[in-house]
């Protein structure tokens, strides 16, 4: 389902039918790294219960995108029509789509450090990609469900965010939940950030600003922009079950 603030929300196969804190948090490899995803944006984050689904019929993690726009003195922006386009000098609009996720320590041969994980030094970021790289997330995700499977990401070029997936046979995430008291007082901590996050996720894709906004940037007059939508709260959790979200990420990939 697609707002007027030009965002969707949506899950795979859900909502995706043709697809904050005001510190970023953003991941982003550096070349020649390999790391280790749980996805963490389920429904019922928000309430700190993750709903997995069952073994025959898992969930799947849900996602926010938008078509964004880069305007030089303005920065990347949604785009919400012909008259931004026209001041991000004609270049058609790029989708963006993001999630949140667990990036757990690794050591360097790339097994799981596992002092790392109970010492707390796992991470929480938002995941932002292409609408190419949703795409390869969803072939990935038909066969390895990311509600039971964790993804080894590698980062073969930094500068470009090149990344290549690798399913890994289990949740890392999942384990730990299940895990009792030792493993709970490592993803009690995780969920309290991601839900954080979550509030505010739209704002590590772009700014909504109007046109008349954008202009009084550039010539450095008027009011300032939003910072994305808002807070998501409690709306950000459940995943929109009617769809549109493929004809935005096919719509401007072709």
């Amino acid at each position: 389902m697609s707002t007027n603030s030009g965002f969707q929300h949506f899950s795979m196969g859900e909502g995706d039918e043709g697809v904050g804190d005001g510190k970023s948090k953003r991941w982003k490899g550096e070349t020649g790294r390999s790391y280790r995803f749980s996805f963490l944006w389920f429904q019922g984050l928000e309430n700190g219960v993750l709903d997995y689904g069952t073994a025959e019929k898992p969930t799947n993690p849900n996602f926010i995108g938008a078509p964004i726009s880069y305007i030089p003195g303005a920065g990347f922006v949604v785009n919400n029509g012909p008259e931004i386009t026209k001041l991000a000098g004609g270049d058609a609009p790029k989708t963006k789509v993001a999630t949140i996720v667990a990036v757990w320590p690794l050591k360097k041969d790339g097994s799981i450090d596992v002092e790392g994980i109970y010492a707390g030094n796992a991470e929480v970021n938002a995941f932002v990609f292409s609408g190419e790289k949703y795409k390869t997330l969803v072939l990935n995700n038909r066969e390895f469900p990311f509600a039971d499977h964790d993804l080894t990401v590698k980062c073969e070029d930094a500068q470009y965010q090149k990344l290549a997936f690798t399913p890994c046979k289990e949740s890392l995430f999942r384990k730990l939940l299940a895990g009792g008291e030792k493993g709970q007082a490592v993803t009690a901590p995780i969920i309290a950030e991601a839900q954080n996050l979550m509030k505010n996720i739209q704002n590590e894709l772009g700014r909504v600003m109007t046109v008349e906004q954008i202009r009084a940037k550039l010539t450095g007059t008027g009011a300032p922009a939003t910072g994305g939508i808002g807070n998501l709260g409690a709306a950000a959790g459940p995943a929109v079950t009617t769809a549109n979200v493929d004809s935005l990420v096919n719509g401007l990939l072709d």
